[in-house]
């Protein structure tokens, strides 16, 4: 094999090695603003709070989005998340804590977030694809890869894992983002 097909298929692994890292680290800013919210509804979370892990998930969705650019796949059709969540959480955040403030904002707030893991889901896919694709050459014939496709469908089951929690879990409970509900 020749050394420019070694380092592109090592760059290639680096960058999904990014994407995945990426991807965990906006499931565990969302995770966390859905359980942030709902210690807000319980007075146990101040609004700063959940404005600082509003920030953190906007980060963390702007960095996922530049690593899928970077190896070609499209994220326009994620739209704004950070932009979509801050105008509904301000909402939410501009009335009294409890948890009818959250029940009347939260069927918006999921409906953003699961949007969005069914995204992330597809973007997977095609990546699960394109690796697939990529692994075949011109004649047909299988390359040995070093890198595995575990990673990448373990980060997708953790989204299918995510999307079947969300809505059970918390029932009745571009640029960089700014904060929040705080002027």
């Amino acid at each position: 094999m020749s050394t420019a097909a070694n380092v592109s298929r090592h760059k290639s692994g680096q960058q999904l090695s990014q994407i995945e890292k990426s991807v965990t680290h906006l499931l565990v800013a969302t995770k966390q603003l859905l359980e942030t919210l709902t210690q807000w509804s319980r007075q146990t979370a101040t609004e700063g709070e959940v404005s600082d892990v509003y920030v953190r998930l906007g980060y963390e969705f702007n960095i996922a989005c530049r690593a899928f650019t970077a190896i070609g796949v499209e994220t326009a059709d994620l739209g704004n998340v950070p932009d979509a969540l801050r105008s509904v959480l301000e909402e939410t955040l501009s009335q009294d804590a409890s948890p009818k403030s959250l029940d009347q904002h939260l069927p918006h707030i999921r409906d953003i977030i699961i949007n969005l893991l069914h995204g992330l889901k597809r973007k997977q896919q095609k990546l699960r694809e394109k690796q697939a694709r990529d692994a075949i050459q011109p004649n047909g014939t299988s390359v040995a890869r070093n890198d595995s496709m575990g990673s990448v469908g373990s980060t997708s089951s953790g989204l299918t894992q995510m999307l079947d929690d969300i809505p059970s879990q918390y029932t009745g409970g571009g640029g960089a983002p700014q904060s929040v509900g705080r002027n």
